[in-house]
This record gives C-alpha cells, sequence and structure tokens, in this order.
C-alpha cells in the first residue's frame, strides 16, 4: 500500500515537469530570431507504478521529465546542404561571368571590339583612296593598335580577374579549416555533456555544428553521419553472451567527408592546404595559381569529384574552364636519334623507330614515310638515347590547327595517373598546318618502373574542365588575334613601303620572355630566315639521295644528286651563270610559270612527269607522276642568253618579257620545307613542319601581347600598300597604289578567319558563348535559391519557432501547473485536517 503522503510526490512531479515545459517554452520564445536555434521540446512519460499488495496491484507514481530535446529532421538537413552546394556553386559562376560578360560588352559609353574594328577598317577604306598621305598612314596604324590595345586589356581584365579568382581559393580554404576545426572542437564538447549522467541532449552545441554546417556545404558538398558509440566493457561482454545487452554510453563519433573522403572525425580534424603550380596548364595562365592538397600527405582534395558541387568548384571551374579543349592524345616514348657521319662527327634528328624494321623514319611531315638521311644521303644508324626524357603524344586524326594551339612553354603532362613536368616542346604539322603530334622534352627522366606503362596509353596536358572559363575565352582571343595578324601579315609581305622596300609585318607579337618583337621570323646566322612564310620563289630541288663530293684542300664541297646534277647542302639544284664581272658563279636554278597545253574543252592537259634525263618519274605504287603538260617554245634557241628563250617550253612572262618565278605553294602553312646542316657541328635540323615553343612563330602571338610593328609606328611610310614589283608584273605602280588595300580591306567581312566565320562577327560567337553560359548559371541559381526556400520552410516547420504555438503552449503549461499546485494545496488542507483535527 502507498504512503499516506505519496499524493505529494505525484503531484511534485506534475509541477516539475510543467516548470521544464514553462521553462522551455520561454527558452523558445527568447530565441524566436536567433539564425539556427532549432525549438526544443521536453520529452515526457509515466513514470513506473509501484506494486501495491490491494486489490488493484499497482500504484502510478506520477510522471517523469526524461529529456530537453530539439526538434530536427535530417532529411530536411540533408536536403538543405545538398542544395546549399548547387546553390553556393551557380551563384560563385554566375558572380564571375557577369564580369567575364561585361569585359566583352559594346556600347556607346564602354565601346568594344566591334566598335574599335570598324573604326581600323573605316581608316582602312581612308587609306585606299590616299595611300600615300602620310597622316592617313598613320590614322590607320593609329587605329589598328587601339585594336591591339583592346586586346591586351582584355586579356589583362581576365588574367586579374583569375588572380582575384585564384585569391577566393585559398581564402575558401582557410574557410573550410577554419569551419571544421570549429566542428572538431564542438564534437568533443557535446560528448562531454551528453556522456554525463542521464545523458542529456547537448542542444545548444548541436545547433552551433549543424549551423557550421549550413556554411560549410555552401563551399563544399559534404556528408555527414553520426554514429553511437557503446560502452567497450558491455561490448565485450555481450561477445561473451549474447543475453547481455550492449549499453550506449552517451557518446557517439561525428564524421563529415567530402567525396568519400574524411574531414572532420570526432574531435580531429584534416586540415587541407594551396599548393602552388610550378607550371602554368594554358599559356595565359597568370602565374601562382594554387591546386588544394590534403596538408598531411599533399594528395589532391577532391574538388573534381563527380558528385562534387559548392563555391569551391565554381571557383576552379571559371579559373580553369577550357570547355574540354586541353590537349590531349596517345602517348608513346620518343627517342632523338644520334647518328654517325662520315667525318665521325655526330649528329641528331628527329625520328620514330619502326618496332619492325629497326629502320628510322623521319617525323618532317614534307617527307612522311622516308627514312632519316644525313645530308649525304646515308642511311641514319640506330643509336638510341635511352635517357627516356622525351614523350611525344600522337593527337587523334584530323589534328588541330596551329592558331589554336594553347600549350605553356613549360607545363605539366600527365599519363596513365602520373605527372611529368616539361621543359619545352615540338609540335608537328602536316601539309595542311595541322598540328598531329607534339614530343614533350622533360624536365626529369622518366623512372625505369614507369618506362613500360607508357605507350598507347591516353595523355593529357593540363586538366579538362568542362566550363567555359577564363583560359577559354583567352585561348579564343589569341586564336582569332593570331589568325588576323597571320592574314594581314601575308599581304603585308607580299608588298613594297612607301620607299619601295620588301613588305614586313604589320601585326607582332610583343613578347618579353623573347627580349625583342617577335614578327614571325626565324633567326638563323644573324639574320632572319623566314619560318612561317618560308621563301617565296620556288626553287628546283635535288632528284634522289644526295652524295657529298670529295674536294680538294681548301675548295668548297660539292653535292650532288642521285641525277648527277649539282646541288647546294640545302638540296636545290645549281646552275652556272656570269656575274657583273663576267665571273661563273653559282645559283640556284628558279621554277618558272609555263604555259600549260589545254584540251578541247578547255582543262589543261596532263602528262608524265620526267626527271632531268628524261626518265618518267613513278610514284611509290609504281603509277607515273602526273604533270600539267607544257607549250613547246617557238622561239626555243638553247645557246642564247635569254631564258625565256633558253627553255625549251613556253614560260609565262610579265609586261616587260621578263619570266615569271613560280610562287612557293607551301608559303604562309607550317610544314617543313627544307633541312640546315651546320658543317662545324654536324648538326641536322629540319626546318618547316614544326612549331617549337622558343621559335619566332605565331605561336608565341597572344592577345596580351598583340602589337602593331614598332618600326611601322615610328615610320608609316613602311606600311605596305601596293604589291612588290619584285613579285608581280605592277612595274610602274608608285607609293599611292592601293591594290593590298583591296585585299587587306577583304579581311573585314569577306574572308573566314574565325571558327568558320568572318572576322567582324568575332565579338557576336564570343558575346554568345559568355551570355548563354551567364543566363544558364542565372538560371540556376534562382532555381536553386526557390530550392533552398522552399526546404529551408519545410526545414523551419519542424525545428522552428511559431509564435502562436509557444503562446498557447504557455497557456497550456501554465493550466498543467495551477493544475498540480491544486492538488498539493488539497492535499495540504486533507493532510492538516487529518494531523490537527483527528483526535484519537
Amino acid at each position: 500500500m502507498s504512503s499516506t503522503f505519496f499524493g505529494l510526490h505525484i503531484a511534485g512531479s506534475g509541477l516539475n515537469a510543467a516548470n521544464a515545459n514553462i521553462n522551455t517554452t520561454a527558452n523558445n520564445a527568447s530565441n524566436v530570431n536567433t539564425e539556427g536555434y532549432s525549438r526544443q521540446v521536453v520529452n515526457v512519460s509515466e513514470s513506473s507504478s509501484l506494486r501495491a499488495y490491494t486489490r488493484y496491484g499497482s500504484v502510478s507514481t506520477g510522471v517523469s521529465t526524461d529529456s530537453v530535446t530539439r526538434e530536427r529532421d535530417q532529411y530536411y538537413n540533408q536536403k538543405y546542404w545538398q542544395n546549399q552546394s548547387d546553390y553556393g556553386y551557380s551563384s560563385q559562376k554566375q558572380y564571375y561571368m557577369n564580369q567575364i560578360e561585361q569585359y566583352f560588352t559594346d556600347s556607346a559609353s564602354n565601346p568594344g571590339f566591334s566598335t574599335v574594328f570598324a573604326k581600323m577598317f573605316n581608316a582602312l577604306d581612308s587609306l585606299k583612296s590616299n595611300s600615300g598621305d602620310i597622316s592617313t598612314r598613320t590614322s590607320f596604324i593609329s587605329t589598328s593598335k587601339e585594336l591591339c590595345s583592346y586586346f591586351n586589356q582584355t586579356s589583362s581584365n581576365l588574367q586579374s580577374l583569375q588572380t582575384a579568382v585564384n585569391d577566393d581559393i585559398k581564402t575558401y580554404v582557410d574557410k573550410i579549416n577554419s569551419i571544421s576545426q570549429k566542428i572538431s572542437v564542438l564534437n568533443s564538447k557535446i560528448n562531454v555533456v551528453e556522456t554525463g549522467y542521464g545523458h542529456p541532449t547537448a542542444n545548444e552545441l548541436r545547433d552551433e555544428r549543424e549551423k557550421l554546417l549550413d556554411e560549410l556545404s555552401t563551399i563544399v558538398s559534404v556528408d555527414t553521419n553520426e554514429v553511437k558509440l557503446k560502452d567497450t566493457r558491455s561490448v565485450e561482454e555481450h561477445k561473451k553472451n549474447k543475453n547481455v545487452e550492449e549499453v550506449w554510453n552517451g557518446a557517439t563519433e561525428f564524421t563529415v567527408k567530402v567525396n568519400g573522403q574524411t574531414l572532420v572525425d570526432g574531435d580531429k580534424y584534416n586540415a587541407i592546404t594551396v599548393s602552388t603550380r610550378e607550371n602554368r596548364y594554358n599559356q595565359s595562365d597568370v602565374e601562382g595559381l594554387y591546386d588544394v592538397v590534403w596538408k598531411k600527405d599533399g594528395t589532391s582534395f577532391p574538388v573534381w569529384g563527380d558528385n562534387q558541387r559548392g563555391i569551391l568548384r565554381g571557383l576552379f571551374e571559371i579559373r580553369d574552364g577550357n570547355d574540354l579543349e586541353n590537349m590531349k592524345g596517345t602517348a608513346s616514348l620518343f627517342y632523338p636519334q644520334t647518328y654517325t657521319l662520315s667525318n665521325n662527327t655526330t649528329a641528331q634528328a628527329d625520328g620514330t623507330e619502326d618496332p619492325a624494321s629497326g629502320n628510322i623514319f623521319t617525323n618532317d611531315a614534307t617527307k612522311a614515310g622516308q627514312l632519316v638521311r644525313d645530308p649525304y644521303g646515308n642511311l641514319v644508324q640506330n643509336l638510341k638515347n635511352t635517357t627516356n626524357t622525351f614523350i611525344k603524344m600522337t593527337l587523334p586524326s584530323g589534328g588541330m590547327a596551329a592558331d589554336e594551339l594553347s600549350l605553356p612553354s613549360n607545363g605539366t603532362v600527365l599519363v596513365n595517373n602520373h605527372y611529368y613536368d616539361y621543359s619545352g616542346f615540338t609540335a608537328q604539322t602536316d601539309d595542311n598546318g595541322k598540328i598531329i603530334s607534339v614530343v614533350f622534352e622533360l624536365e626529369h627522366k622518366i623512372p625505369s618502373s614507369q618506362v613500360g606503362h607508357i605507350a598507347g596509353n591516353t595523355m593529357t596536358v593540363g586538366s579538362s574542365v568542362d566550363f567555359k572559363g577564363i583560359p577559354y575565352y583567352q585561348k579564343q582571343m589569341n586564336t582569332f588575334v593570331r589568325s588576323l595578324s597571320r592574314a594581314f601579315n601575308k599581304i603585308q609581305k607580299k608588298g613594297q613601303d612607301a620607299d619601295g622596300k620588301a613588305g614586313q609585318a604589320l601585326f607582332v607579337a610583343n613578347d618579353r620572355s623573347m627580349d625583342r618583337e617577335g614578327n614571325f621570323s626565324l633567326e638563323a646566322d644573324n639574320s632572319d630566315s623566314t619560318y612561317i612564310d618560308s621563301e617565296y620563289y620556288e626553287y628546283e630541288r635535288a632528284e634522289g639521295e644526295i652524295t657529298r663530293q670529295t674536294a680538294g684542300t681548301g675548295t668548297t664541297a660539292i653535292y650532288k644528286d642521285a641525277n648527277g646534277n649539282e646541288v647546294d647542302e640545302y638540296g636545290y639544284r645549281l646552275r652556272t651563270v656570269k656575274d657583273a664581272g663576267g665571273n661563273d658563279v653559282k645559283e640556284r636554278i628558279p621554277v618558272y610559270e609555263y604555259e600549260y597545253q589545254t584540251n578541247p574543252d578547255g582543262s589543261i592537259k596532263y602528262d608524265n612527269k620526267k626527271d632531268s634525263k628524261g626518265n618518267i618519274v613513278y610514284d611509290r605504287l609504281g603509277n607515273p607522276v602526273q604533270v600539267p603538260a607544257k607549250k613547246e617554245n617557238p622561239n626555243y634557241d638553247p645557246k642564247s642568253s635569254d631564258p625565256v628563250k633558253a627553255d625549251k617550253y613556253l614560260l609565262k612572262t610579265d609586261s616587260n618579257g621578263n619570266p615569271l618565278q613560280k610562287v612557293n605553294s607551301s608559303r604562309e602553312t607550317t610544314h617543313a620545307i627544307g633541312l640546315s646542316y651546320d658543317t662545324n657541328t654536324g648538326n641536322v635540323t629540319y626546318y618547316g613542319g614544326v612549331i617549337r615553343d622558343t621559335d619566332d612563330t605565331y605561336y608565341r602571338l597572344t592577345a596580351a601581347n598583340f602589337s602593331i610593328s614598332s618600326e611601322m609606328e615610328n615610320d608609316p611610310n613602311k606600311l605596305s600598300t601596293t604589291i612588290n614589283k619584285a613579285y608581280d608584273e605592277n612595274l610602274n605602280l608608285g607609293q599611292d597604289a592601293y591594290d593590298l588595300m583591296s585585299q587587306m580591306a577583304k579581311l573585314q567581312s569577306n574572308v573566314a578567319l574565325y571558327r568558320g566565320g568572318t572576322a567582324d562577327k568575332f565579338l557576336e560567337r564570343i558575346y554568345a558563348d559568355v551570355s548563354v553560359d551567364t543566363q544558364e548559371c542565372k538560371t540556376f541559381t534562382e532555381n536553386y535559391k526557390t530550392i533552398q526556400q522552399a526546404v529551408d520552410k519545410q526545414r523551419q516547420s519542424v525545428s522552428g519557432v511559431d509564435y502562436d504555438e509557444e503562446a498557447l503552449n504557455l497557456m497550456k503549461y501554465q493550466q498543467a501547473y495551477n493544475l498540480s499546485a491544486k492538488v498539493i494545496s488539497t492535499l495540504t488542507e486533507m493532510y492538516d485536517r487529518l494531523i490537527l483535527n483527528t483526535g484519537v
């Protein structure tokens, strides 16, 4: 039977429960506007009943106030954190894309490309009508310089933006570390509280931790997990006896992971840091870009995880986005071939060994399929340079346009999950100027354990980022200025200036790394021999192998081809002519333009090609080589000193009767045109056909160094307006002639120069890219903001504090408190009556 005064205990438990609810309601009301606060509730239950030896068997003991916990739904937490990552990712990209869009805006208040470009061609149109006027020439050069300045400034703006984004990456890395550290500290504090007597819930600490996770999830995508830890002794006893229950000790292990890698583990966290790249990934990147790595071992932080989003990922895409246009191909080991010359000196040539035959085939595109030979026609000996410091990348079929080359001069390649730093490269082109392969010279020897895992694997330079970020727009500008410069310079170089001198490049590369202006010529022997433009005229080439004839001491060496024709060391046929003093001198034999026979339908008639001995020339398949059939010369006189009469076939002539020399069809392409041989060192160099990072080619021209020739800027008379009299029969054209101006004017809107379209459409294509991506980022940002609000509303419906609900609760618990107090008051009166008014 229960105690007489047991009712006071029961009423007291009700009073305590009501008091706890009132205090909790007061706490909720006080934090109604506190960010991150979760509404708290008092958890009560019936107290365990007592056994009473009466008819009713047991006695209720009142109410048990068990705990005060938060109202939180982890499902909504996870949904919110996932959306926060998406929101941070898209909003950060939108912020920077708005700035990039502004750089390409063309308006009255902010003149852009279209305005400046049209202004330059308007000045060019004025120059056509008065090409001899120095002020008109100056005006055109000035507007051309404005175009250069536009690209220089835009490139500089993008580089400054890239630097700012890079700084932001470091800022957010520091913020991740700060948040992670705070979470680990909170984990420890939560366990201290919750392992105490009764295992109370650390509500406020848990709220603080989830508020930090709200912030962290905006920066990176996170996965969280919390596991209850069991008492060690109970676990051991449970192993011995399954009837013994494992007991929770109040502690939990809370982890935060990023793409499966642990960031926070209980009271510890793994710090991350930034690592400065030693090499650039793209030609126009700024120096000192960061990668994010784990501080403990330097391995990569999973920024590029498949499911990774957040501000950090967005920053990397803006900074490194190249629309997957980084160079990719198939890797193979490459050995520069060393061979011995007849004078016992050694030389090197670029070649690739055929595994089947052991022969070494040249990499010179114009000699595809031919064996490497020395200048005397001897086969190169197969002596490998086995230092393993070269890797060759073969590009997919179709290659890459030379003007799109965006490799840094020194960088990093990835093959089979191994990174190799390179100090230089040589890109090989085909007959159409398309890059088909690149040989990288590595800074360090490939480890022997990795040599066998190179060939046949995919090889990439830099990183592939599926977004049009800063590197993408830098590359587009570089490609455009190269195409435009190449077209302008081609016209300028075939012209003559106001003083009748040969034309020169208008647009040049103000390349500080070369410590001079790059005008796209390859320096050799203290003179510029044109690299991309090659020789203007064609000369007869050697037939078959070249052999060096024994010469007397102190005499010049003599070279002959397979048919006994005398040639120079570069493979050009020679003839003997008289100089001004009547002395015999050797000169290359020009290739002239001929009049060709025609068929009845007007088409050119073809015949079998013959060598200098009259023998038919066959191709590798045994078929006769077909060439246009020349007309017979009706005035043929083999003894005549006049080349027109001395030729068996009818030559084309200018208005003065001089023969027209054939223009080199390889001009303005990048494929090989020959080789040079250094008799002192024995080095053989194939020129043309390659783009080296150190050569003065259009590769070195970028939007950042796009400039006007300083010579032309200082002296506008250097500008070519008419074709060079040495190249054409327009011998009477003066400095007022403007035939070249008409050709340059077509470059505005009549010649395809960029992405299959004309130059004046450059801004339209770039702005279309920018605006589409900016609008996409804006749309996603708005969508994720809407989702954020919806999910947060659902989350707040569970954990948020509601004014009306708390007001009702306050009234409810006040009534409960009053009721319990009334019970105590009633019992007090009963006990007073019992004790004071009951007599014995």
